[in-house]
């Protein structure tokens, strides 16, 4: 539960007791008792999500998950490679900076949407892009870039930790949440939807292109790390 709401029960709390004379300080006893029980609650509830999410994903050792950006960098470099010298295609070269969003609302859905055509072999990912001549920040093209594509009006809560890669980019992600205004999306997207992180890792899986289904995954896992620390 966030701070600000915290405070307000406090402040009922101290006018319950103000009414309720000598028995305010049982009433104001209990609503905080209640008030961390539930958030101890919806951690542990997030935390066993998380952890069912990883063991049907197979990740279920603990550094499985907590690699450093060289090492998951370097394991998708050698599966790119391999699969070139299979094909015999070339390498690629620099990649690109982008930034983006993961936004989650108040029930714990994260938004997902799925581009026109499924352009670059992607069936549902997230928003992201490059900065324009106009963004004056990092966070500022994040924040256009899930409004642009998704349509959804938002607000960064926190950034997520790594970088993530794929065939044509370098994406720095932030975690965000609705502030409730919604227009249409541009026609760079064809769908958006919010689904249970649970169905967002199994929509993730149908994307064709190896290492964008890589970065994915990761960006999601960290994104619900993040999410479930900040008790959000």
């Amino acid at each position: 539960m966030a701070f600000f709401e915290f405070i307000i029960v406090v402040i009922l709390a101290g006018l319950v007791s103000f009414v309720t004379g000598p028995y305010g300080g049982t009433v104001i006893a209990a609503l905080i008792y209640g008030l961390v029980w539930i958030t101890y609650q919806k951690n542990k509830n997030m935390a066993e999500d998380l952890r069912k999410i990883k063991e049907k994903l197979g990740i279920t050792e603990f550094d499985d998950f907590h690699m450093d950006n060289d090492r998951i960098e370097a394991e998708l470099e050698w599966e790119h490679r391999m699969n070139h010298q299979e094909s015999g295609s070339a390498g690629h070269g620099d990649k690109d900076v982008a930034y983006g969003g993961i936004v989650f609302n108040e029930k714990g859905e994260v938004l997902l949407r799925s581009p026109t055509n499924h352009w670059g072999g992607y069936v549902w990912t997230f928003a992201k892009g490059g900065q324009e001549a106009e963004d004056r920040s990092p966070e500022e093209t994040a924040l256009r870039e899930v409004w642009e594509e998704t349509g959804c009006e938002s607000e960064i809560v926190a950034p997520i930790p790594g970088t993530f890669t794929s065939d044509t980019c370098t994406t720095f992600y932030y975690l965000m949440k609705p502030t409730g205004h919604v227009t249409e999306h541009d026609d760079e997207t064809e769908a958006v939807k919010w689904v249970h992180p649970d169905e967002a890792f199994e929509l993730i899986q149908l994307t064709t292109n190896m290492r964008g289904r890589r970065r994915d995954t990761h960006a999601l896992l960290s994104a619900l790390e993040v999410w479930n620390q900040l008790g959000t």
